[in-house]
């Protein structure tokens, strides 16, 4: 792993004259400090001024947040039907649902043609994880390899539902300013949002995710992560999850369109969220109607915000909210 993080970011160890053994001092740190050797490299841990007891990782939080948060905002979370319906109750914008499937059979059938662009997922999934975008072409619809009808496409849906719950969605169209060309995924903002125990909604952090050519969801492979300004939604200068010399630096605004509009419906979300959710990740894209919520993660992507800002989440009002929760807790 080591020799893997350092074949994509060899100037960390040069920096701090360890060519000779580099991998071992990428081990030997993440051991010592109980991180993993890409938030060594990532973190600039092997810098001789570090704090690594500053940098906070996922594993660490995700195991907080599952000691800390009740399992009923965490199941609505994870299942995009339920999802989909807390959002239209409360007045909160979400791609609809034109189809569900589970077990074979079909759920949910809106009466409306498809969109020539629809977004096929798991009603229960994360991460990007086997998400089709289907583009129509003449009467029938392409995934990018193959053209096929209308038809093949719901036999598909009941065969595949019979072992995970599917749902259908139009595809978001993006707003002008953020269109990028030769990518087929929208850029995704995740927004992270913690609730006090006095019930009171603040921001945490953002940041703005671009996917590489050739990849629709933001969260697969190499694409970039820009840290947003939560006072007015400005972008940072953009940072390579995995620096790669194929990947053309993105050409994004200066500025996130309504941005204001996006903090107000991700604090609306969480502050309406049934039961105990201490943190919500909130993934956003920006349309020409306004930003809609995609989803909510209770994994909320702390390691890319650190990675973006360079900013140790300890000492940020993650910190706050995580010394007041588990303080609460004794």
């Amino acid at each position: 792993m080591s020799r893997k993080v350092l074949r994509f970011s060899p100037e960390a160890v040069r920096l701090h004259g360890r060519e000779r053994n580099g991998s071992l001092a990428v081990w030997y740190t993440a051991l010592r400090y109980n991180h993993s050797p890409v938030d060594v490299v990532q973190f600039d841990m092997l810098a001789p001024d570090a704090r690594p007891d500053a940098w906070i990782n996922d594993r660490e939080t995700t195991l907080i947040w599952g000691f800390l948060n009740s399992n009923g905002p965490r199941q609505l979370l994870n299942d995009k039907v339920k999802f989909a319906e807390f959002c239209n109750t409360h007045g909160l914008p979400t791609p609809h649902i034109l189809e569900h499937w589970e077990g074979g059979a079909q759920k949910i059938a809106i009466s409306e043609p498809w969109p020539d662009n629809i977004v096929e997922k798991p009603a229960r999934g994360a991460r990007g994880r086997a998400v089709i975008r289907w583009t129509k072409i003449g009467d029938g619809y392409t995934d990018g390899t193959s053209v096929v009808s209308r038809k093949a496409i719901v036999n598909h849906l009941a065969e595949v539902s019979r072992t995970e719950a599917r749902i259908l969605q139009p595809e978001v169209k993006q707003h002008h300013a953020i269109v990028q060309s030769g990518i087929l995924g929208a850029p995704v903002a995740r927004i992270m949002t913690g609730r006090w125990p006095s019930g009171s909604v603040k921001l945490l952090g953002a940041y703005l995710s671009l996917p590489e050519p050739g990849q629709f969801a933001s969260n697969i492979g190499h694409g970039y992560e820009l840290p947003i300004d939560l006072s007015d939604g400005a972008l940072s200068p953009s940072r390579a999850f995995w620096p790669s010399a194929s990947i053309a630096p993105p050409n994004l605004p200066s500025i996130v369109p309504d941005w204001q509009r996006a903090c107000e419906i991700t604090r609306a979300a969480h502050t309406a969220l049934p039961g105990r959710m201490v943190a919500v990740g909130w993934d956003v894209i920006f349309s020409e109607d306004g930003p809609i919520i995609l989803e909510g993660n209770h994994t909320i992507g702390l390691y890319k915000l650190q990675r973006s800002t360079q900013l140790p989440a300890a000492d940020t009002l993650l910190g706050d909210l995580l010394d007041v929760w588990l303080s609460e807790q004794g």
